[in-house]
């Protein structure tokens, strides 16, 4: 029998996603460090993902431009 390594299982979750999306402009740092124009629009996505359990396995922000 092949014994799998904690990061190696698959995670099945039931439950449903939570992911909140918004729309802003960049500011002038976040336009630099993105090296994108001062006011470009940006999305902003935030999601998490829990077992069945209720245990995240999942958290993720990202700026999407």
């Amino acid at each position: 029998m092949h014994s799998m390594k904690p990061y190696e299982r698959s995670i099945i979750s039931t439950r449903p996603a939570l992911a909140i999306r918004r729309w802003r402009r960049a500011t002038d740092d976040e336009a630099k460090l993105l090296e994108v124009p001062n006011g470009e629009p940006l999305f902003f996505m935030e999601t998490e993902i829990k077992d069945d359990q209720d245990i995240p396995v999942h958290i993720g922000r990202q700026y999407i431009f």
